[in-house]
């Protein structure tokens, strides 16, 4: 294989050791991208298995895919759920991942807990369901974080919802406004006999 001088080599060598001011130097004074060929584990991945949380933070920053995934189809949230480390979790749920992301398998390492979930009872192509991936690998502590995400995202759509409701409130008024002034208007001419 023909040696690399793209700079892919180095931005994924820097992103394992976790070498954030390696990935700057790269991007910024060599304009190396830091999106790789597809096919390649992109360096979020390799950041994320060596648990260096700034340079995670740095690559989504930059504009790196959060869901970018491994030949298996495994996130970089499978990678951190399974590992055990809940900075991680946090870091690429608040980056919105795909938290319901399924690998070649159909396997999720973070499955929805939630109980509006509708996939709560689904099952991989061996028939496991969530909660055994929770109990098998330790991920009651993945919970909360989905659940906070879950909660967000369900205030942010009700104020979405009461916010039109109150815009569409205010437009019905402005189109009825006439019609009850014409109204105000008949009922003060009294009405004259002939």
């Amino acid at each position: 294989m023909a040696e690399r001088d793209d700079g892919v080599a180095d931005v994924l060598t820097a992103a394992s050791l976790g070498d954030t001011d390696k990935l700057r130097w790269l991007t910024k004074e060599l304009g190396v991208s830091l999106v790789v060929p597809d096919g390649e584990e992109g360096p979020v991945l390799r950041a994320v298995a060596g648990g260096h949380h700034d340079t995670v933070r740095f690559l989504l920053a930059a504009g790196v895919s959060v869901d970018e995934a491994d030949a298996d189809g495994r996130t970089a949230l499978h990678r951190a759920a399974r590992s055990g480390d809940l900075a991680l979790v946090q870091i690429l749920v608040s980056a919105n991942c795909d938290i319901d992301a399924r690998d070649s398998s159909g396997s999720t390492r973070c499955m929805r807990r939630s109980r509006a979930s509708s996939d709560f009872d689904a099952r991989n192509h061996a028939g496991i369901v969530p909660l055994h991936y929770e109990s098998v690998r330790s991920l009651p502590m993945v919970a909360p974080v989905v659940e906070q995400r879950r909660q967000d995202e369900l205030d942010a759509l009700r104020e979405a919802r009461e916010a039109e409701e109150a815009a569409n409130t205010a437009r019905v008024r402005a189109l009825l406004a006439p019609v009850d002034q014409k109204k105000k208007k008949k009922k003060k001419k009294p009405k004259t006999r002939r």
